[in-house]
């Protein structure tokens, strides 16, 4: 019996039917012919999936356990010997106006530069001694597993409540770590909450001390929180990164299975020092203009921490001395952070798959139109490119006391004075936009001839999908649900009239499955 001599289509194997049909194959093969057997237990091996079985109204799995002075303590400590021994070298000092040549610096940067190639050269010469002492791979045993990372604190919870409801919302079994700096900074209640959904909270400052000091800013702690998670294998999605399909089979897409390092694009074109690709070993000499490279966007990436370990590690050393590498990455400070991921992916020659592109959507017009003003990006799928996988909501978020707060809401959580400004980057927000007259969005959360979506859903509904329909149904769930920590004051009723008037019934979720 020549089994393989007409191979089954994959995509039978792939489907429903396909345990079937491989176990009729296998009792065939094995009545018939050893060889045959083993052939055919060969192809099953290779279909195997690397993530979570297909069925997905199943309990989510719960990441592993973690010790605050296991081997990835013991791991993160000799690398801060290893980043201690390797500061960079040369001396901060103020930057002068830009030019072209290849003595210049960055204009409108605040922090230092190298200013002549002998500074270039000290700070590769360091740069080049740092990467030979990296090891290939991480100790054995140190990560397992596949799950998502978030990072969250403080006002931004609200946000990572309606991004891992959708998780759970589209089916998914991926376990969660979400990470904040401190216990202080999670949502009193919250973490014991989600605990039975596969959610767990973890906390930087159980393996970092002094973790402000060494990570200060946010897009900085996402890079450690990627680290001392539990997976070996990552998606990483910011607060405000919302799935709007279930990810769980995004671990088996091609891009990733050959690369093992997934970004998606940002707007913007970098704005890296010229001294960059010298300095990083990318290039033999300076160059004599900036180069036109894109954007990543730092809120979603995925990341196999044993084929990119080192790729990872030389991220925590470029944010390990922020004021150094930072400004010599991008001028931009917001976009910095980004741009230490693609420099290390440079820096090592590795191997990502860099998604093609991203979609602007507006404001809804009365029609549901776009109204021309671009408020929210759509991140496609590496499985199917042509498909809308995460929704990243920049301008206006999707968070209940943002949308919904009025004067009956208490105080989003205790936060101690001197963490206020850290934590959340500036005053909490009391009053949400349907209680403020001056916000764009308070005429269309409230009711009136104006009440409408917020996002233009006409195109969307081309394509069979309403993601705001979606996240409305979770943002009730968070708010009406009982017990739950996010009822707020009169949120609920407010929420609830605003669906009422602008999408009819909707049936409530209360964490059933609805794959």
């Amino acid at each position: 019996m020549a089994v393989m001599e007409s191979p089954l289509p994959r995509r039978l194997l792939r489907s429903r039917l396909g345990p079937i049909v491989i176990l009729l194959v296998l009792s065939i093969g094995l009545w018939e012919s050893p060889q045959a057997f083993s052939q055919v237990q060969g192809l099953f091996h290779s279909l195997a999936p690397i993530s979570l079985p297909s069925n997905r109204c199943g309990p989510a799995q719960k990441p592993a356990a973690l010790s605050s002075s296991g081997p990835v303590a013991q791991t993160w400590e000799q690398l801060q010997q290893l980043f201690g021994s390797h500061p960079p070298q040369f001396s901060p000092r103020e930057p002068s106006l830009h030019d072209d040549s290849a003595n210049a610096t960055m204009a409108s940067v605040e922090l230092p530069l190298p200013s002549t190639i002998a500074a270039a050269n000290a700070l590769r010469v360091v740069h080049q001694n740092l990467v030979a002492r990296i090891p290939s791979e991480p100790p054995q045993g140190l990560y397992e597993g596949h799950g998502v990372v978030m990072m969250a604190g403080g006002e931004r919870d609200q946000f990572a409540a309606v991004s891992l409801g959708m998780l759970r919302f589209k089916g998914s079994r991926l376990p969660v770590e979400l990470w904040h700096t401190d216990e202080a900074s999670a949502k009193p209640g919250w973490c014991r909450k989600m605990a039975r959904e596969g959610i767990s909270c973890r906390y930087l400052s159980k393996y970092v001390a002094s973790v402000t000091k060494v990570f200060p800013h946010e897009a900085q702690q996402q890079a450690a929180a990627v680290f001392f998670s539990s997976f070996e294998h990552v998606l990483f999605l910011d607060a405000d990164t919302i799935p709007i399909l279930n990810p769980d089979g995004i671990f088996d897409s091609q891009p990733y299975r050959d690369t093992g390092m997934i970004h998606w694009p940002d707007f913007w074109q970098s704005s890296q020092s010229i001294w960059t690709d010298y300095v990083i070993g990318s290039t033999a000499e300076v160059s004599q203009q900036r180069a036109d490279y894109g954007t990543i966007d730092p809120t979603l990436m995925m990341w196999d921490k044993r084929r990119h370990w080192r790729s990872l590690i030389l991220v925590l050393y470029y944010n390990s001395y922020s004021s150094f590498y930072h400004p010599l990455f991008d001028s931009e400070p917001a976009r910095a952070f980004g741009a230490t991921f693609y420099t290390a992916l440079r820096a090592l020659s590795a191997s990502h798959h860099a998604m093609p592109w991203l979609t602007p959507i507006s404001y809804s017009a009365a029609d549901g139109t776009s109204d021309g003003s671009g408020v929210c990006v759509f991140q496609n799928s590496p499985s199917d490119p042509s498909a809308y996988m995460f929704l990243h909501t920049s301008i206006h978020r999707f968070g209940l006391r943002d949308l919904m707060c009025d004067r009956t809401c208490i105080e989003l959580h205790r936060i101690r004075p001197s963490e206020h400004q850290r934590l959340i980057g500036s005053s909490i927000r009391t009053m949400g936009a349907i209680a403020t007259p001056s916000d764009r969005l308070h005429a269309r959360l409230n009711p009136g001839p104006d009440t409408r979506r917020i996002l233009a859903w006409k195109d969307l509904h081309a394509r069979a999908l309403d993601p705001e329909r979606d996240i409305w149904t979770v943002l009730e769930r968070l708010a009406c649900e009982e017990g739950s920590v996010w009822n707020e004051g009169a949120i609920c009723t407010n929420l609830q009239r605003y669906m009422s008037g602008t999408f009819g019934r909707v049936d409530p979720w209360r964490g059933e499955c609805r794959a």
